[in-house]
């Protein structure tokens, strides 16, 4: 038994390894008090389960009275002030493994520690004292379903457990569009497959049981497009024809005309319909990203009183929707963090969420202006997995890490990860695992977890490669960013190239052939030590198919991005036919696997404008649509080529 190898995430606050062994016999008992004994059994049931597949060992369960029987493995409730919430005591000698709570989480979280010592130590596990509880009070993951994808429940099942391991306590799934079959709009969402009403009664129970608060999440001001885009929502618009966001960007309405009463009905409708499925005592309101108030229908009185109070008011209007339900609001603090002087005014209690998701976002000039202020709220950086296909490593912990040192600093009330399926979504499911996990590690302890070793996590405890090998690949995989010339922000070069057209230049700002080549032979090195990977996880099969045509996707952008350059520099050059003739070979094999691991995954219809239309087709369409535009490139340049 090698202790030194001895790892846990999150790291506990304190960990001290004494000589001895405990070795778990073949008549182990696990004890719970009687007085306990329905409140603790699922999480006693969770950890028979642990037992018996790192041990072979099936362990009883047993009601006791404190010192009137020995288990090995006893629960006892601890009364004392040094004892947190979530806090918990873990130890273990030569007799046994005792675990100390004083609330039902503490002892679930536990049980997560000593799961992950029997999976490193089996039936012998080495003499131990932990004591351990968390920086944040909350520690979330927003989950976006209503970009292009919405997960099966089998996806939402393993996402839970996930959490629950790394001793997570709130799930939010992102809302806009058609996602939810709201019972007063089934004409928005009955040709798609959008999560049901009992979808969330089910996966609200999977998650309680876990000691994950389910909070319902809905944009009800901003990202309203999908919405305003039907004729019978669509004067409820503040620019209903569009808006200029810039000089050179014109976009669909998106925001709700505050000062119209049907908004605020239309509000209220979709909260009566989705709320009473969640027992959470929150609720997410959005309100990001309102761009346009105060161009459209509000523009007068924008100049009068200022968008920012417009969007305060409106503010109001919805907490009070949200208190009459019973509920207490969250909402993206975005707007107001422009306008500080309102800041004071917020509605009382609600919980504004700080978000941001570059290195260098301020999390502690924006916590400060919040804590000042009074108001409480959560820092929420992100996975950095949107536009980008396998991921943006560094960009990633330095994110989370900031996020985590500065609203611990400034007292932030949570850390909420967020992991969006932006614009396109081309990166599998198995790339939220790096963020997922540190930052999770970090919500849980910022000190004891900001060196931690993500790849020997990843290695060990997700995919349990017996190699060792696929958790820094991973990462170095997500690093594939760094050697794009002239990085953007929120995504990578590669991840946006399908975007737009074959004819579109601006990706080719200042990049040459031998920049996108550059790139290609990094990722194919990765490529080739995958030779090397042996996964023993359940779904192991299903993770090599994700890995490998993640890889395949980036470096056909890659070959995109020189084609692209050849095409701009002389398109006549025999070279350029082969390159044409070859980027639509490899696209065909690309999609066609992209299109079956989607399904492995995710629902059928996207939940967002149309739900007549597949998520999966919308996604995949940015490189179809490229695809036929390389076939009649080489039409005209005479090549002849059936559709």
């Amino acid at each position: 038994m090698n202790v030194n190898k001895l790892m846990l995430v999150p790291h506990p606050k304190s960990l001290t390894v004494f000589e001895g062994k405990y070795v778990m016999k073949r008549a182990a008992i696990i004890g719970i008090p009687a007085e306990k004994k329905d409140e603790l059994f699922f999480t006693a049931r969770r950890l028979q389960s642990a037992i018996l597949d790192y041990t072979q060992i099936r362990a009883d369960i047993v009601l006791v009275r404190l010192g009137k029987q020995a288990a090995s493995v006893t629960f006892e409730d601890e009364k004392t002030e040094t004892l947190s919430t979530e806090g918990y005591t873990l130890n273990i000698d030569e007799n046994g493994i005792r675990i100390g709570y004083s609330t039902l989480s503490g002892a679930f979280h536990a049980v997560s520690t000593l799961k992950q010592l029997l999976h490193q130590f089996g039936k012998v596990l080495p003499c131990l004292t932990i004591e351990d509880e968390p920086d944040f009070a909350a520690r979330g993951l927003l989950f976006d379903i209503s970009r292009n994808k919405i997960p099966t429940m089998e996806t939402l099942f393993k996402l839970v457990d996930e959490m629950a391991d790394l001793k997570m306590n709130q799930l939010q799934l992102y809302m806009e569009g058609f996602s939810f079959a709201y019972p007063s709009f089934p004409e928005v969402w009955e040709t798609g497959t959008p999560m049901t009403g009992e979808d969330i009664l089910i996966l609200n129970r999977y998650c309680l049981e876990r000691f994950i608060d389910l909070v319902p999440n809905q944009n009800s001001f901003g990202h309203m497009d999908a919405w305003l885009a039907r004729k019978e929502f669509a004067d409820l618009a503040e620019c209903p024809g569009g808006y200029w966001y810039n000089e050179s960007l014109f976009l669909t309405a998106g925001t709700l005309n505050p000062a119209d009463p049907r908004s605020i009905e239309l509000v209220e409708t979709m909260q009566d319909d989705l709320l009473p499925y969640f027992s959470s005592e929150m609720y997410n309101v959005g309100f990001d990203e309102t761009y346009e108030l105060g161009k459209g229908k509000n523009k007068e009185a924008a100049e009068q009183v200022g968008a920012g109070r417009i969007y305060l008011d409106f503010l109001h209007q919805v907490s009070e929707t949200v208190k009459r339900r019973g509920k207490r609001m969250m909402f993206w603090g975005d707007i107001i963090i422009k306008d500080p002087e309102l800041i004071t005014e917020l509605p009382q209690d609600a919980i504004a969420l700080e978000w941001g998701y570059e290195a260098e976002h301020p999390f502690a000039e924006h916590g400060r202006k919040f804590r000042e202020a009074g108001v409480p709220f959560y820092v929420c950086p992100g996975t950095s997995c949107w536009n980008s296909i396998v991921g943006r490593t560094d960009n990633m912990k330095e994110n989370l890490l900031q996020a985590a040192i500065h609203g611990k600093a400034n007292g932030a009330a949570g850390f909420l990860n967020t992991h969006w399926y932006d614009i396109i979504s081309l990166h599998h499911f198995p790339f939220i695992y790096p963020g997922l996990a540190y930052g999770a590690a970090l919500s849980w302890r910022v000190d004891n977890n900001r060196d931690m070793d993500i790849a020997k996590f990843l290695n060990v405890f997700v995919f349990e490669d017996r190699n060792e090998t696929i958790g820094g690949l991973l990462l170095d995989l997500g690093n594939s960013y760094l050697l794009e010339q002239h990085r953007i922000q929120d995504g990578s070069i590669l991840g946006r190239i399908f975007h737009k057209g074959l004819d579109d230049r601006d990706v080719l700002k200042d990049r040459t052939i031998s920049d996108f080549q550059r790139v290609a032979s990094y990722v194919s090195e990765q490529e080739r030590c995958m030779k090397s990977v042996d996964m023993r996880c359940h779904d192991a099969s299903l993770l090599d198919a994700e890995f490998h045509n993640g890889i395949g996707l980036i470096l056909l952008a890659c070959k995109l991005g020189e084609l692209k350059c050849m095409l701009f520099e002389d398109e006549s050059e025999p070279k350029v036919l082969l390159m044409l003739e070859g980027w639509i070979r490899d696209a065909e094999l690309i999609l066609s696997d992209f299109k079956q691991l989607w399904l492995k995954r995710n629902r059928w219809s996207n939940g967002y404008v149309n739900c007549t239309s597949s998520g999966l087709d919308e996604s995949a369409g940015f490189i179809e649509k490229i695809r036929l535009q390389c076939k009649e490139k080489l039409n005209s340049l005479g090549v002849e080529r059936s559709l």
